[in-house]
C-alpha cells in the first residue's frame, strides 16, 4: 500500500494507492444531465461483485469510486424510476477507467 499526502497548499486530498490494484470511477448523470439520487453502481468479475463507493454527488454528477484488480468487469448502475445500464469496462495494469453513465427514464 502507497499513501500519499500533500504538501501545504495543495488540494486537500490524501492518494492510496494498492500495488495492482487501480480504480474505476463511475460519473452518472440523468438525461436532464443532474445527479441521480438513489444510484448503486456495482462491478461483475467471474460472478463476484463489488459495490462502488459514492465519493461525492455534485451539481452534475454522482461520482462513484473502487479499487479493482486488473480485468474485465460488468459495471451495472441501477436506481429507483431509471432504465438499469450494464456496460463492460477494461482494467488494465498501470491505468485508471473512468466511465461515464446518463440514465434515462424508466418506460
Amino acid at each position: 500500500m502507497k499513501i500519499e499526502v500533500p504538501e501545504i497548499g495543495d488540494p486537500k486530498e490524501v492518494e492510496i494507492s494498492f500495488e495492482g490494484w487501480k480504480t474505476l470511477e463511475v460519473y452518472v448523470t440523468g438525461t436532464e444531465g443532474k445527479p441521480v439520487m438513489g444510484t448503486e453502481v456495482t462491478c461483475v468479475i467471474s460472478e463476484e461483485k463489488t459495490k462502488l463507493e459514492q465519493k461525492y454527488s455534485g451539481l452534475k454528477a454522482s461520482e462513484f469510486f473502487g479499487f479493482l484488480q486488473p480485468g474485465t468487469y460488468r459495471v451495472e448502475v441501477n436506481a429507483p424510476g431509471y432504465q438499469a445500464f450494464e456496460r463492460v469496462a477494461e482494467m488494465r495494469p498501470g491505468e485508471n477507467t473512468r466511465v461515464e453513465v446518463r440514465l434515462g427514464p424508466e418506460y
